[in-house]
């Protein structure tokens, strides 16, 4: 209701009618709530689309089968009532029994009284946001705190969660797998040392195949070191540990990739400027190696290649060689074919004289 006396303060406050928050109390004076508490109670209006098959009458979207503002949706809530063991009324009460002509809301002296003059939608936006099913006062606190959504989760979850959705299957029937060192089903990380022993940790998902391309390695190389050094950083900061990382690929054109946390900074200045010294030594060592690698190889690479070409001459000019003397081996035989036969007429016509 609207006060309209000059006893009531300049403060904005909300009437809520009784009837709309317990059913079966007092129609006594209502509440007074406070501009600040009525907007926390409405929430944000909507903005998005309500998705197919849920109330859009509820603050949050929710299934119909579960949503008080339907038959099918009332005798779900009955049921898990009579599950809690809680008392049903013989009756649930609706937003509808109670809702008011639809008429422009009235203003005035700073008072605004939701329970004239609004529309079904008002009502339901009056229930709090954190109930799962609806408002209303039929809904018991296990009920409606054992359906409540997630939350929604932090930077650091979203991380952890990144690792767990490879080992988790997406279907809701199948198990959980959790990887530990016991159900390593991916086997360990090689390479990983604590000191100077080897540090068992276990893969969270399985190794991908390598890549032959040697572009796609390169883009893929600089996606990998870009987020793990992100990772670093946030590890370092929330943390304030000691941590240097350094990458460099075998194709890369310029100097190698490296971070250092800002306590290593801070408190190891002279190891890092080393380190690093010690790090570029390195990858130019083996990148000079490599180079050298494919000098060699492509000095071995050529001699075979002229080895074989040689070879191919060679064979080739045998081949025509063996061609040449079968070729005179032949003519020879057909001369000396050509001579018996003559020598057998001489025979023949001395005879004959």
């Amino acid at each position: 209701m609207v006060g309209e006396g000059g006893g009531e303060s300049n403060e904005m406050k909300v009437e809520l009618s009784s009837s709309m928050r317990h059913r079966g109390r007092s129609r006594g004076s209502p509440p007074l709530l406070s501009l600040s508490a009525f907007v926390a109670m409405v929430g944000p209006q909507r903005t998005q689309p309500v998705p197919q098959g849920h109330c859009a009458l509820c603050p949050v979207p929710k299934l119909l089968s579960q949503c008080p503002h339907s038959a099918e949706g009332r005798a779900f809530i009955n049921a898990e009532l009579r599950r809690l063991g809680h008392s049903v009324p013989q009756r649930l009460p609706t937003p509808t029994s109670y809702a008011p002509p639809i008429t422009p809301p009235r203003f005035g002296n700073g008072l605004f009284s939701p329970g004239y003059g609004h529309s079904q939608s008002s009502y339901s936006q009056l229930a709090p946001a954190s109930s799962p099913i609806g408002g209303g006062p039929f809904l018991s606190p296990p009920l409606a705190g054992g359906s409540a959504p997630s939350p929604t989760p932090t930077p650091d979850n979203a991380d952890n969660n990144e690792s767990d959705s490879e080992t988790t299957p997406s279907a809701g029937n199948k198990k959980r797998v959790r990887i530990s060192n016991t159900n390593n089903i991916h086997g360990h990380i090689e390479g990983a040392m604590r000191g100077k022993e080897v540090f068992a940790w276990p893969r969270t998902r399985a190794l991908p195949a390598a890549r032959t391309k040697q572009a796609d390695a390169s883009k893929r190389f600089t996606r990998c070191v870009q987020d793990i050094i992100g990772r670093c950083e946030r590890a370092a900061t929330e943390t304030g540990c000691w941590l240097q990382i350094s990458a460099q690929h075998p194709f890369a054109s310029g100097a190698f990739i490296h971070y250092s946390s800002p306590r290593l900074r801070k408190e190891g200045k002279s190891d890092i400027v080393r380190l690093t010294n010690e790090f570029q030594t390195m990858y130019s060592g083996l990148m000079a190696a490599r180079h050298r690698e494919s000098r060699d190889m492509y000095g071995r690479m050529v001699a075979a290649e002229t080895t074989e070409k040689e070879a191919r001459e060679a064979l080739s000019a045998s081949r025509a060689a063996e061609r040449e003397a079968t070729d005179r081996l032949r003519e020879r035989e057909n001369e000396l074919e050509l001579l018996k036969n003559q020598l057998v007429i001489a025979r023949a016509a001395a005879k004959g004289k």
